[in-house]
């Protein structure tokens, strides 16, 4: 436990990077991804990957990945006349170390969901988790506006934060290698300036 806690302080302070980040998106292809049952879903754009959010699926790396920290920035389209961030049910994820394409492949994901950002959840998968709501809500900000999400994955911790501030930890999770995926699930959104940070010390 207190390994744990010095984790999520780490995070906490921005001091989870690494030396010798590599972009994980180019800002003007899809080269990177390999697209799984949402033809049409993901376009570039201005260095940004649009998401249509239909139809349901996901862009995942070519690339597996064991132990690694992914950053990026993301934002929802904000709906003309949303009065209450609660009531906007848009929804999106992060596949983490997805086994084999499907839909919804066995992975560990973490929510991006508006109303539940961050928290990390096993599809098809083991995992022991716990989430920090308040921390969530002080951390996100409106619909519309852009946010940045870290993922760490190392020495069998998951922590996730929202804008510098950890929301979800989880350990005991499996699989734990494979590719990254990033959902097309109903609500049109955006990410930019993906960055990972390859902790395994492989040579890919």
């Amino acid at each position: 436990m207190r390994r744990i806690a010095l984790a999520l302080l780490l995070v906490g302070a921005g001091l989870a990077g690494e030396e010798g980040p590599a972009p994980l998106f180019d800002g003007a292809t899809l080269d990177a991804f390999e697209v799984v049952g949402a033809a049409g879903a993901f376009t570039v754009r201005d260095g940004t990957i649009h998401c249509s959010g239909t139809p349901a699926g996901y862009l995942r790396t070519k690339r597996s990945f064991r132990e690694f920290v992914l950053t990026f920035e993301w934002r929802y389209e904000r709906p003309e006349g949303l009065d209450d961030e609660m009531k906007f049910l848009g929804n999106s994820g992060y596949l983490l170390f997805i086994e084999k394409d499907e839909i919804w492949p066995r992975s560990s994901e973490s929510q991006r969901m508006n109303r539940d950002v961050a928290r990390i959840i096993p599809i098809k998968a083991t995992a022991k988790f716990h989430t920090y709501p308040e921390a969530r809500e002080k951390a996100r900000r409106p619909v519309g506006e852009w946010n940045t999400m870290e993922i760490r994955c190392e020495g069998g911790v998951i922590i996730a934060a929202v804008n510098g501030v950890p929301v979800s930890i989880v350990t005991g999770y499996e699989p734990r290698e494979g590719p990254i995926g990033f959902q097309s699930e109903g609500a049109p959104l955006a990410w930019r300036n993906l960055v990972v940070h390859d902790l395994s010390g492989r040579d890919e």
